[in-house]
């Protein structure tokens, strides 16, 4: 009896393995790797077996089989949504933040089934989506395979795995399937106990005292989108909700919609977080925001200052970003700010199994699961130790992708260190070719690192012109293109650049100066080893912009609007050494103070006044002349002799060059005089943000604040 073909045969047990899955609702990767027109086969197979219309495929080309197809860069759009079947052509590319995200979308007895070449050759070369992270096709030969081999290392060793390879015959075909007991058994407790849970901490913000926010936490897959609409609707509430998309809340509206408890007053509105964070005055009794760790820092601080009924959930191990630093920023200024929060985790899987095994293989694929060693809340309000003995060390990509323990470490302390740390970050830091890391060791332990790129576009003299008229755009040159088209000179391009990507330190040793000391190691090597220049871009805040300038970095370039990940306008800085041309750095310092000073009261009118401090108290305005007549002027003016019109261009000169006599004043005359005199902001917007009681009031006080830079 002839066999039947070898790829029917791995159709039939793929089918055998998903219906063994329905009971135990665990979720399983299949990898066919072989040839695409092998894959393909099998496949056709399968689906024809299977007869099941809940199939989605994702793959950068067509692929024959009928069924769903969309784009790796789109996998996002469908967060919220489930499949019985998902299919990942791995043969063009495997991008590590869509693949962990879709692998969220498989529900309980699902299948992610992943296409890839052999495995021996797949570890051979980058895939072509290393191409999202350099600048030319011709540095792939330069990146490293490290991510690659570890997706195969795992496939082969995973339980969570069933790998299926192509072979000439099937006569010896021989099963990779897992026996029937090493099957888990159906969960024995109560998944929806933790909900019950929930629900009555959502219902005591609702009905209990103000300004009481409830932080959940919860990892993918535990309900917690779909607890949202419920509570929604069983609270008979006006309820607002906000996420980083409309899409993002689709679960929770699903399930308002469905909830037969609903009470005859129950609404559900989304509003994006920006506006909602500017309103103090929306028609809602409560507010919800989802997935809180992908939004700023800011944006969610101004939205608990501006309601007072919140509760903020967020997935803490997402696949598009750990929440992990989340619960450290915003917990700090929920404490400093509402003492009374309260958290509550939701701990079971809802969608699919505990202890799924598709969830273990990608937490442990991409590093999702690396927690540091963190205080409770009891000791949240001082969690500082004393600063060891520190070494300071440079790390090789070949040592991070042999030491699994130091990997994680340096991973945890990255997602402590940035909200929107991502799978994507992990590829980046085993294979970028101009990736190179610091770190600062106690003992054995890794308690900071700082992150950093080669930049460099000199060796591309031909690019210059189109990038500095904007119409060319290459990966991983942040700093010498944004800086050449601000300035309209190709000198920047001309320069090499080691760009600071992350700093990081374990929260035990904030404010103790180890940011600071990976800084200047790095400044060394830089200034002992090349003639280039330390930049860095960042959200400016405040505190940052403090941070930096304490280190010798020099504002160069600031942003118009709010960044999307920081919510706060980026700003790059830089610091230089080795010998450069001084008349480059004094016509760039020249191009910033005029763009700077021109801008205020136009594309920087709306910027927040602290900012503008911040940059005011760089000193880099003394040199502004002001003449006799100016100073003449502001006397009159601080008299009472002459009105603000006929005389601010020289108050304005003369505040932007002694602003430093002006930094004891109490904050509302400094606020004041900054968005009056430099933004010429309206009256009514100056006197509501100062605090003071009218114009008058106002007037008054900006006459006897300048009396100080009276010489």
């Amino acid at each position: 009896m002839p066999y039947p073909p070898h790829s029917t045969l791995i159709a039939q047990d793929i089918l055998a393995l998903q219906r063994s899955l329905q009971t135990s609702r665990e979720r399983r990767l299949v990898v066919l790797s072989g040839s695409l027109n092998w894959a393909q086969d099998c496949l056709q197979h399968y689906v024809k077996l299977s007869a099941s219309h809940n199939i989605l495929v994702v793959s950068d080309q067509s692929l024959q089989i009928d069924a769903p197809c969309l784009n790796s860069r789109d996998v996002k759009q469908k967060l919220g949504q489930e499949t019985q079947h998902l299919i990942w052509n791995g043969q063009t590319g495997i991008n590590p933040n869509a693949l962990g995200a879709a692998s969220g979308l498989v529900k309980g007895g699902g299948l992610l089934i992943l296409l890839l070449p052999p495995l021996n050759s797949l570890i051979l070369q980058p895939d072509p989506d290393y191409l999202r992270m350099v600048s030319f096709e011709s540095d792939l030969p330069r990146c490293h395979t490290y991510f690659l081999k570890r997706i195969a290392g795992f496939i082969k060793q995973h339980q969570a795995s069933v790998l299926f390879e192509e072979r000439a015959d099937s006569e010896h075909y021989l099963s990779p399937l897992p026996k029937q007991d090493m099957l888990s058994s159906p969960a024995v407790f109560d998944p929806y106990q933790d909900q019950e849970l929930a629900f009555s901490a959502i219902a005591t913000v609702a009905n209990g005292h103000r300004n009481r926010p409830l932080v959940i936490t919860a990892n993918r897959g535990r309900g917690k989108s779909s607890l949202l609409g419920i509570a929604a609707a069983r609270l008979d509430r006006k309820v607002i909700i906000t996420a980083p998309s409309k899409a993002a809340t689709a679960l929770a509206f699903q399930h308002f919609e469905l909830t037969t408890k609903a009470g005859p007053q129950s609404s559900l509105t989304f509003v994006p977080p920006e506006e909602l964070a500017a309103s103090t005055e929306l028609n809602a009794d409560l507010i919800f925001v989802d997935e809180a760790a992908a939004l700023p820092v800011p944006i969610l601080s101004k939205i608990l200052v501006a309601h007072s009924r919140t509760v903020f959930a967020t997935t803490v191990h997402g696949y598009e970003g750990s929440g992990q630093g989340f619960s450290i920023r915003f917990g700090k200024i929920l404490s400093q700010q509402r003492p009374e929060w309260k958290q509550i985790h939701l701990e079971h899987a809802i969608r699919w199994a505990e202890n799924d095994p598709l969830e273990q293989f990608m937490f442990e694929l991409l590093c999702l699961n690396t927690d540091l060693n963190m205080p409770d809340r009891s000791q949240a309000q001082d969690v500082r130790t004393k600063l060891p003995h520190v070494t300071l060390r440079p790390v090789t990509q070949t040592e991070l992708t042999t030491n699994e323990q130091l990997l994680r470490q340096v991973m945890s302390l990255l997602v402590i260190a940035h909200y929107q740390t991502s799978p994507s970050d992990l590829r980046m830091l085993l294979d970028h070719p101009d990736m190179s890391l610091l770190l600062a060791y106690d003992g054995e332990t890794v308690i900071g690192l700082l992150l950093y790129m080669h930049e460099s576009l000199s060796d591309h003299p031909d690019l210059h012109a189109d990038i500095v008229a904007g119409s060319r755009r290459l990966k991983g040159q942040m700093i010498p293109q944004s800086l050449a088209y601000f300035l309209g000179t190709t000198s920047s391009l001309q320069r090499r650049y080691q760009r600071v990507v992350r700093i990081a330190v374990h929260p035990k040793y904030f404010g103790q100066g180890l940011g600071t000391r990976l800084i200047k190691h790095l400044s060394r090597q830089t200034s002992e080893t090349s003639d280039a220049t330390v930049g860095v871009s960042y959200g400016f805040t405040p505190e940052l912009h403090a941070f930096w300038l304490k280190n010798g970095f020099t504002t160069r370039r600031i942003g118009y609007q709010a960044d999307s990940a920081s919510g706060s306008p980026s700003l790059i800085a830089l610091k230089s050494y080795g010998v450069q041309d001084s008349n480059i750095e004094a016509s760039q310092d020249s191009f910033f103070i005029d763009h700077f000073r021109f801008g205020l009261s136009r594309y920087y009118r709306t910027l927040d006044w602290r900012l503008i401090e911040s940059i005011l108290r760089e000193g880099r305005f003394q040199d502004l002349t002001n003449s006799l007549n100016d100073q003449n002027n502001l006397r009159q003016f601080c008299a009472g002799k002459r009105a603000e019109f006929d005389c601010l261009e020289s108050l304005e000169k003369i505040m932007l060059a002694r602003y430093q006599h002006l930094l004891h004043l109490d904050e509302s005359a400094r606020v004041l005089l900054i968005m009056r005199l430099l933004q010429h902001r309206a009256w009514e917007e100056c006197v509501k943000e100062s605090g003071y009681s009218g114009k008058k009031e106002a007037l008054r006080i900006l006459r006897s604040s300048l009396e100080f830079v009276i010489k």
